[in-house]
């Protein structure tokens, strides 16, 4: 589709993604709120469970016209989120995708980014930038401790990583905005055997940098499984009251936490759902109203194949083949919007759902037959 039918269709009136998601449509009027696009795979830093910082960035084969065709929809877009591996890696952005969409997403002012970054390259150039275009930043940091961090994170400095994040809250403070003003900041560590005794440190380190968010992550399936605790029924209870104590400290300090290890820990134990405040009425509830992610974002890999979700294994288009709307109501996605609604999630959705969300058992007959019965309707597809 050419840059005349996008702006045409954008004259059009157009429906909320939420209103369309409430009346179940799954062809859509909207437009993506969100559009992730990787910039980069590779990483100035080694850590020691990912294999980014081994890479020379030459898995990106995104075209001109592909990225042509992102641009197209700038203007009618809330978000642009910068995935990969280290944004800020120069080195690693040989063809200079990411200053591509750096420039052009500045040509509009109402467009905020959101991204991760390990924060061992910024610049005040950089920093600026973050503080005056970003809705949040992402922190991966994993551990408060200078020595442990050193081990995840080979390359990288701990002291510098805290010095940049507090040049972020400086410049916030300078611009009048406080902890939880956009910016915001979001310190992220991965929860395994040399972390998670410190999420209590975490938030600390986070109160006292300014930061307004904790994510915990569980350890991704493939990465850092030497690692992982939550096979371990003894540790992962000493984390579960580690994490309530982290918890209570969060709200005494005013800082959020987001734990995402709750889906690895009911699909490993089932019976300490409870513990994690969670009964099985509840994750049912929740289930399919919880996500519309298909009918709010689109990711865009680093081959130009468009997803639903960051977990989602489902390609829906390529942007080197088709344009955004076009990919965004292709017959796929129309399905993939489908199977949402009716609870077929086990296609295109993973326990470490990238929210946190807790998904009803995988392999539960009832679940399927449960949405059935109560989702067996017709669909708005016009």
């Amino acid at each position: 589709m050419t840059s005349s039918a996008v702006s045409e269709k954008s004259n059009g009136k157009q429906l909320s993604s939420g209103l369309e998601f409430s009346r179940r449509k799954v062809s859509l009027e909207s437009y993506p709120h969100m559009l992730a696009i990787y910039t980069t795979d590779a990483c100035n830093l080694r850590c020691i469970g990912c294999d980014y910082g081994k890479r020379i960035a030459s898995g990106i084969t995104i075209t001109a016209q592909g990225y042509q065709r992102l641009f197209d929809v700038f203007p009618f877009i809330r978000t642009i989120g910068i995935a990969g591996a280290e944004m800020f890696y120069d080195a690693g952005n040989p063809k200079g995708y990411m200053n591509k969409v750096f420039d052009e997403g500045n040509k509009y002012p109402a467009l905020r980014y959101i991204g991760f970054t390990n924060a061992t390259l910024l610049t005040p150039e950089k920093i600026s930038l973050i503080v005056d275009r970003f809705s949040w930043i992402g922190i991966s940091i994993d551990s408060p401790e200078a020595e442990v961090y050193k081990t995840i994170r080979v390359g990288g400095q701990l002291e510098r990583v805290t010095a940049n994040i507090k040049k972020i809250s400086a410049l916030k403070s300078e611009k009048g905005l406080g902890r939880t003003d956009d910016p915001r900041i979001v310190l992220s560590s991965i929860i395994m055997e040399l972390t998670y005794r410190s999420i209590k440190d975490i938030v600390k380190l986070a109160h006292e940098a300014g930061a307004a968010q904790v994510n915990l992550l569980e350890p991704w399936e493939g990465t850092y499984e030497k690692w992982n605790i939550f096979h371990n029924r003894e540790k992962t209870m000493e984390y579960l009251a580690l994490r309530k104590e982290a918890d209570e400290l969060a709200r005494d300090l005013g800082i959020r936490i987001q734990d995402r290890t709750r889906n690895i820990i009911m699909y490993n134990m089932p019976d300490l759902k409870e513990q994690l405040g969670f009964s099985d009425a509840d994750v049912m509830g929740r289930w399919p109203r919880c996500c519309d992610a298909p009918w709010n974002e689109l990711y865009i890999w680093r081959n130009g194949d468009a997803r639903i979700c960051c977990t989602s294994p489902t390609v829906i288009g390529n942007v080197n083949d088709n344009s955004i709307l076009e990919i965004w109501n292709s017959p796929i996605a129309i399905e993939v919007r489908k199977r949402i609604l009716n609870g077929n999630y086990a296609r295109d959705c993973q326990k470490n759902c990238h929210r946190g969300y807790v998904l009803p058992p995988f392999r539960a007959k009832s679940v399927f037959s449960y949405f059935r019965k109560l989702f067996l309707r017709d669909y708005d597809v016009s």
